[in-house]
């Protein structure tokens, strides 16, 4: 089941979190004689989490490519102080409104991240290993650097976009769209082509919108021969309460995406729910398939850089 880190994400297509409209103010800065940087890192469960600090506090946030934002929780923020835009009334009366906050510094590690402004947000999320999540960096972050996701090794790097060498062995680029903040690329499912797939660090396995699903009903088929009703994808509902999607396991026949095919591949179709029309996207791409390669965001040059690890054994075929 997708993590809970799902719910700032379902704002962010509903409206709730304004996309960026330029270039983010946020600046990451790198040590003089540093060109790369190891983040303080853990996996967890197919979380990657990030130990930073905000105003000498250290906090755990979810790296989340699937987040059009750098969201903290609201009463982390006001914990620590931060000045925060005043909302007007009718954001004032919604539960989820999501509170801009100005950051001026957080360290992660030797990087820094200067003049960030964040989305304050009721968030309660508490990792597998009971860690307490504090939010997301989301695209103010990874616009800032090359960042490098090596989940054979849990490892995670920041690299200076100047200093980026965009020819890794073996990797295959691919271009995103990023008009929402997120990372968008196209997958083929069976015969079936999608343009608007979330590449989302934040999620667990590959999702198809019930849309997509529908308008291509010889392509996505439980080819087992049964369909199962799992439990369901976690949402924020439009006043502010979780709420749940239920999730139909489906065994596609191709899967392709960045010149891999990977045969009978399991996803999740997401049923129906309130607001699909206005949900975008054709499906999400999480950790169940991103663990297969060494992952570079490169939003500074609207790419991203994926060679196969040595996991990509199983059912592939180039």
């Amino acid at each position: 089941m997708l993590s809970l880190a799902i719910l700032p994400f379902a704002l962010a297509l509903t409206g709730a979190l304004a996309a960026p409209s330029g270039a983010p103010a946020a600046r990451d800065e790198f040590p003089v004689t540093q060109s790369v940087v190891a983040l303080p890192a853990r996996f967890v469960d197919g979380d990657i989490i990030l130990r930073l600090a905000i105003a000498g506090r250290n906090l755990d946030f979810v790296l989340d490519s699937g987040a059009s934002s750098i969201i903290i929780d609201r009463d982390v923020a006001r914990d620590l102080g931060l000045p925060n835009a005043p909302l007007g009334p009718a954001a004032e009366m919604d539960p989820a409104a999501a509170t801009p906050v100005d950051v001026a510094e957080i360290a992660i590690g030797d990087l820094t991240v200067r003049n960030a402004v964040a989305s304050a947000l009721p968030f309660a999320y508490e990792a597998k290993d009971h860690t307490v999540i504090a939010g997301l960096l989301g695209y103010d972050f990874l616009a800032g650097a090359v960042v490098h996701v090596d989940y054979r090794h849990q490892r995670v790097f920041a690299i200076a976009p100047g200093a980026f060498d965009p020819d890794v062995p073996g990797a295959t680029s691919v271009p995103i769209t990023l008009e929402d903040g997120v990372p968008m690329v196209s997958v083929r499912v069976g015969n079936a082509s999608g343009d608007r797939f979330i590449v989302d660090s934040g999620a667990d396995d590959v999702y198809l919108f019930d849309r997509f699903a529908r308008a291509h009903p010889r392509d996505i088929v439980d080819r087992r021969g049964a369909v199962t009703q799992f439990s369901s994808l976690a949402y924020r509902g439009d006043d502010g309460a979780p709420a749940r999607m239920s999730l139909i396991a489906v065994d596609v026949d191709d899967f392709t995406f960045a010149d891999i095919d990977f045969r009978h591949f399991l996803a999740y179709r997401v049923a129906a729910f309130d607001g699909d029309a206005d949900v975008d996207p054709d499906g999400l791409i999480g950790y169940r398939f991103l663990r297969y390669y060494d992952l570079y965001f490169d939003y500074p040059a609207a790419r991203l850089i994926l060679a196969p690890n040595d996991l990509a054994t199983h059912g592939l075929r180039r």
